[in-house]
């Protein structure tokens, strides 16, 4: 299906197929400290739970220590 093995056209630079790039890519996971896939707990939390707050810096009105 893909012309040289990848998902990119070397011509035109664009995806062959759009839907299965996308899964391709979505299914890359990295272990780091930013980005969705990050291990930083902060961000672990911050997944879980959806509040900002876990970011913030002592002495902010939202920090929760």
């Amino acid at each position: 299906m893909f012309g040289n093995g990848g998902i990119w056209c070397p011509h035109c630079n664009k995806a062959y197929d759009v839907d299965e790039a996308r899964k391709i890519l979505n299914s890359i996971k990295t272990k780091g400290f930013t980005g969705a896939s990050s291990v930083n707990p902060k961000v672990e939390q911050f997944n879980a739970t959806g509040d900002p707050s876990v970011f913030a810096k002592p002495g902010a009105p939202d920090y929760q220590g």
